[in-house]
């Protein structure tokens, strides 16, 4: 954030001092302004705050990626790795219940994100009228409590009015929580600013959430019917997406897979997201390393972070890409779908009569400070850094890292990673670690010394 939200800690401290004679003043900086800075701050820090917890692969972006027809995510190997009790296939075959995990936490995880904003708003009420900082925190944190709500309403068809802790909460539905959400938005949207982008809630954020609600407002109204989508909706739809455009503030990038690189903090596509810069404790790499192969090692500095073997995408979602482009591969036409960062050297690619066991010398030498992974939905053999076991050093050459096809030794097996388009739930013989494209969105974090840990990357939720 361009403003760091810190949680400040107000105390009094008291210095001893012993055999001293000399009590002069020292003067500090104890203005109320100062004073109200910090605890402004201080209270709308915990809103944000669960925010990178709440999309993690366990919770909302698990929920919402697996149980598309996008993706997929099969028991490996034996049956076990990733079966994880059923839930992931539950979503996927929408059979999900009450019980399930992922299901639970992101109910809970959102639960406490809008918790923690009324408790903002509760505390700084009492200060916005002497205060203009108090007062525009309170416009943002009813903003990020509509929005919050937003997505309650959108995963489970109920928002919650609720406006001091000690009320129950009013749950509403259908037209009654479309007026609420909206009414909210309407009344702080011309308070707020762009000044604190793409972190926090800014009037740029807000007008592209009430395009949002306004366009999917048929859905919200009649989610089990046919929806019918008023024209009256569809002009505010307009309305809204052109202040957004017409601010000025936002462009396209020039280049897709920058959206979600380390630094797309500063990246003017990005209208609202999770800030998860190095100066944030709760930053995580999940986005990056879930997808891809437990073989993948995308950072020469780092021999312990790698994939886990997590979801590929769906063979009839690929089968989209290969329909709308025909006789062309959709890596050639599209930049959304591939970015190749390094190039196999053509000698190297035919891999006829070549296995793990005699392979010693096929490979080809890269800048390990260079060294990025290829992006974008990776098929068949995977190239990339090798070593002899988790955590040791990278095989090397002359001061360059060697780039050998990838393998996997599962299970008293040794293979190379291929990854191929057949993936499913049922049919055994598919059950492979690298089974299945893979999908390499977000940059894997150049700090992330686990895989898991340290993401760098701001977790796009509005672009």
């Amino acid at each position: 954030m361009k403003n760091k939200i810190l949680i400040s800690i107000l105390s009094l401290s008291t210095l001893l001092a012993v055999s001293c004679s000399d009590l002069s003043e020292q003067v500090i900086d104890e203005s109320l302004d100062a004073q109200s800075d910090n605890i402004v701050a201080s209270f709308i820090a915990p809103a944000y705050g669960p925010l990178p917890d709440a999309f993690t692969h366990t919770k909302n972006y698990g929920m919402q990626l697996i149980s598309t027809d996008q993706a997929i995510l099969p028991p490996r190997g034996s049956g076990n790795d990733w079966y994880d009790g059923g839930k992931y296939i539950e979503l996927h075959q929408h059979t999900m219940t009450t019980t399930n995990v992922v299901v639970q936490q992101t109910w809970d995880a959102f639960r406490l994100m809008l918790s923690r904003t009324v408790t903002a708003i509760e505390k700084l009420q009492p200060l916005a009228a002497t205060n203009s900082d108090a007062a525009k925190a309170v416009a943002e944190m009813r903003a990020l409590r509509a929005y919050y709500n937003m997505l309650f309403l959108d995963y489970w068809g109920i928002a919650f009015k609720k406006d001091s802790s000690g009320q129950d909460s009013q749950i509403l539905r259908r037209q009654e929580a479309i007026s609420y959400i909206e009414s909210e938005f309407l009344a702080v949207v011309n308070t707020l600013d762009n000044t604190s982008r793409p972190g926090r809630i800014s009037q740029a954020a807000v007008n592209g959430f009430l395009a949002q609600l306004y366009l999917n407002a048929a859905v919200y109204r009649d989610p089990y019917g046919t929806p019918s989508f008023a024209a009256a909706d569809m002009d505010k739809v307009i309305e809204y997406t052109n202040k957004v455009i017409n601010s000025g503030l936002f462009t396209l990038s020039a280049e897709y897979f920058a959206i979600f690189d380390d630094n797309n903090h500063s990246n003017k596509e990005l209208i609202f997201s999770i800030d998860q810069r190095q100066d944030l404790t709760t930053s995580h790499n999940r986005l990056g390393y879930w997808s891809l192969s437990g073989s993948q090692y995308p950072l020469a500095a780092f021999p312990k972070a790698n994939g886990t073997d997590g979801p590929a995408i769906t063979p009839d979602f690929y089968q989209t890409w290969v329909q709308a482009y025909g006789s062309t591969d959709p890596a050639q036409a599209d930049a959304r779908f591939y970015k190749e960062n390094f190039t196999v050297p053509q000698n190297l690619k035919d891999l006829t009569g070549v296995t793990p066991a005699n392979d010693a010398n096929h490979y080809f030498l890269v800048d390990g400070s260079t060294y990025e992974i290829n992006r974008g939905i990776q098929r068949g053999i995977q190239w990339g850094l090798r070593n002899s076991a988790n955590g040791q050093p990278f095989k090397m050459e002359n001061g360059q890292y060697k780039i050998y096809p990838m393998i996997e030794q599962r299970n008293g097996f040794t293979n190379y990673v291929n990854h191929v388009l057949e993936v499913d739930l049922e049919d055994p013989s598919h059950k492979d670690y690298a089974d299945g494209y893979r999908v390499s969105k977000y940059q894997f974090s150049r700090h992330s010394d686990t895989g898991r840990n340290r993401g760098n990357a701001d977790i796009v939720l509005y672009v």
